[in-house]
């Protein structure tokens, strides 16, 4: 006979891990020349770019790269003794629902492409922004970064931000029952909204 103790499952539990494994928090210093301007992004962009390719050896993917057929893609990357392509990098806003400071949240959105896989491989790296930011317009406070990405990736990006912008990065960690907190708030919150429109039942028909 097993005697072994019967796990029971937890719901709340299941928020945490959930929120838990959706992004890893890290909490970042201020920024120096971090601007939300097009312009700017685009100058960030073909900068991680560059120290993307560099230390993950994958190759930068132009407009006349994008117009050649899949044969000519692989034999130019087996050529180069590169490990895949880059597809995309794109620094831009992200939208928040809700989000009520003039101060945007900002996005850092990589697409890699490795010769062992068919798909894209996308890492996310939201950065958060303060509702105060310091007077001197040099600087900018993002303190609180969500990062969904392979290590390695991260590794890089993370090294990119401390040089460029010079601040620091460090891990944040959550306590579990915090993570519990929220996502019990978050499962309330959900429940008393009123159901949409593609939610409802008409009575009438």
């Amino acid at each position: 006979m097993n005697f072994a103790k019967k796990q029971v499952h937890n719901p709340e539990q299941g928020l945490v891990n959930l929120v838990n494994k959706t992004f890893d928090m890290y909490e970042c210093s201020t920024f120096h020349g971090f601007r939300t301007e097009r312009q700017i992004c685009i100058k960030f962009e073909s900068s991680l770019q560059r120290v993307l390719s560099k230390h993950l050896n994958i190759r930068e993917i132009t407009t006349d790269d994008k117009q050649l057929p899949s044969r000519s893609k692989i034999q130019r990357r087996i050529a180069s003794n590169m490990r895949g392509d880059l597809q995309r990098v794109d620094v831009r806003p992200f939208p928040i629902e809700g989000w009520d400071s003039p101060y945007t949240p900002m996005e850092i959105n990589i697409h890699i492409r490795y010769d062992e896989t068919d798909k894209d491989e996308i890492s996310n790296i939201i950065m958060i922004p303060s509702k105060e930011q310091p007077e001197n317009e040099s600087f900018s406070a993002y303190p609180l970064l969500l990062v969904r990405s392979k290590q390695v990736v991260w590794e890089v990006v993370a090294h990119w931000i401390k040089r460029t912008l010079d601040c620091h990065v460090f891990q944040l960690t959550v306590p579990v029952a915090l993570l519990g907190q929220i996502a019990e708030w978050w499962a309330s919150y959900l429940y008393d909204m009123p159901p949409g429109e593609n939610e409802r039942v008409n009575g009438n028909i």
